[in-house]
């Protein structure tokens, strides 16, 4: 089981899933998670590519302005 499935394992037991919502009258595209008695709206992304290389340089420039 790869790190996506596992998240959506545990935030199937976890959260309440919007899709599965009974209440929710949307069609479409849609955040993923209720959580926080439904006080938050949680939606996941999954990236599929190594994004360190940017991330380093954002910060590398970030603290080049310091």
């Amino acid at each position: 089981m790869n790190l996506n499935e596992r998240f959506k394992k545990f935030a199937d037991l976890e959260y309440e899933s919007i899709d599965d919502a009974y209440d929710i009258q949307f069609k479409g595209q849609k955040a993923d998670y209720f959580t926080f008695d439904r006080s938050w709206i949680l939606e996941v992304k999954f990236l599929e590519t190594d994004r360190s290389p940017n991330i380093n340089d954002y910060i590398n420039k970030q603290v080049d302005r310091s």
